[in-house]
Order: C-alpha cells, then structure tokens, then sequence
C-alpha cells in the first residue's frame, strides 16, 4: 500500500510538473500573439515569463519584447508619456538586471534615446548616454550615443547649423 502511495504521488508530481507551461513555450506564445495583433494578451504572456522564470534569459528577452510593445503604443489605454515610460522602465531592467544578454547595451541605448526624444527628461538620457558610453565604449551604438550626448537639447536646426559649422 505504501508502495502505491509514493508511486501515486511522483505520477501526481510529474504530471503537474509536465503540464504547465514553461518560458520557451510562453514566449513563442506571446510572439504569435504579436503577429496577431493580440498586444495585451502578449504582454500576459511576458508577464508571466518574468514573474515564474526570473533567472533566465527568457526573462530578460520577455521585459525587452514589453519595452518594445509600450516604445511603439500597443497598449492604447496608456497616454503616449506612459508609455514611453513603461518602455524606458523595462529597458532599464534589461540593462541593468540582465546585462549579460546581447540585447542590454541596445536597451540601455534605446532607454537614454526614449528619455531624450520623447519623454524629454535630458538629465536621465545623459546619464543613460555616458553609462552607455561608460559600459560599451566598442559597440556599434557607441558612436550614435556620443553624438546624442553632444546633440542632447538642441533643435533639429541647431543640429543642423552645428554639423554646417563644422570644418570637414
């Protein structure tokens, strides 16, 4: 009898454990969903990658997905600043809590970009900016980084008479 107990409970064990869903599967879930145009039922999808696989990769690709899906306004219930903030806020993590994976130095390149073009809080894009420049001073994004640093706060036409100014 006893044999039939513990038989029963690692089937019940292993049953459970087989039967929900894990962050490879979520995440392709939510991609589909993307391609449907299902945004808020995407971002379930990555939510429950980072809330039930916090420690994986996964994670950090499902807060990147959501930075992109607030940067472009999927989510129409957010004012255009909301969600420009959310993106930056998800972006941030990325950067900063998943800096391993290859996509943190576009996150945090794509945060200053958000808080600088769009949000216009140009202290934050600065710091984001020289910790970019500070971190990845090699990536291919270093030098579109220091000229938004150097460009951070001008006009289009102030841009524009400083880059005819200057001698080539």
């Amino acid at each position: 009898m006893r044999k039939i107990i513990v038989l029963m409970v690692m089937f019940s064990i292993i049953f459970v454990a087989c039967s929900g869903e894990n962050e490879k599967d979520l995440m392709n879930s939510a991609k589909t969903k993307i391609q449907d145009q299902l945004y808020a039922e995407a971002l379930v999808d990555f939510e429950k990658i980072v809330n039930d696989f916090p420690e994986t990769d996964e994670a950090g690709l499902a807060f990147l997905e959501m930075a992109k899906l607030y940067q472009g306004r999927a989510i129409k219930t957010l004012s255009e600043k909301e969600s420009y903030i959310k993106a930056v806020e998800y972006y941030q993590v990325v950067s900063n809590e998943y800096s391993h994976i290859e996509e943190a130095p576009g996150a945090l390149f794509m945060s200053g970009f958000l808080l600088a073009n769009e949000i216009h809080d140009l202290d934050n894009a600065k710091l984001a900016y020289e910790s970019f420049l500070s971190k990845y001073p090699e990536h291919e994004l270093a030098p579109s980084a220091q000229s938004e640093l150097d460009n951070l706060g001008l006009t289009p036409e102030e841009i524009l008479e400083r880059a005819v100014a200057q001698p080539k």
